[in-house]
């Protein structure tokens, strides 16, 4: 199996080789290290925790994260109780009365309508 530094040299990061040996890092428990695993050992430049962080997918076969949230797709629905409805019941009744109201505007009992309109 290959060792850290070469693996690192290879990357063209050779200057991270000795903060790996002296933390104990082998290429099979760099397969689970994170971005916040990487500035503690003290890969500061961004753009070298982003090669690492690739490099370490590679490694353990799957795509590159970050430390922040998860992707949307990841992300289970959201779950709301029964009887509680995604769109505000204002929202609905409002749009209720202004059909109504559109209806029966130019009839004769458009007052009448109007008059029961705060009720709906």
């Amino acid at each position: 199996m290959q060792s850290v530094r070469r693996w690192l040299e290879q990357l063209e990061l050779p200057q991270y080789a000795e903060a790996f040996e002296r933390n104990a890092i082998d290429l099979n428990i760099a397969r689970d290290l994170t971005q916040q695993d990487l500035q503690d050992l003290g890969v500061q430049a961004l753009g070298h925790r982003k090669v690492l962080l690739r490099a370490i997918a590679e490694l353990s076969g799957t795509h590159a994260t970050t430390a922040g949230p998860p992707a949307a797709q990841d992300q289970a629905p959201i779950q709301r109780p029964l009887g509680v409805s995604p769109v505000p019941e204002r929202t609905r009744r409002d749009a209720l009365s202004d059909n109504v109201t559109r209806l029966h505007s130019g009839s004769k009992d458009g007052e009448r309508v109007r008059s029961w309109q705060g009720w709906v």
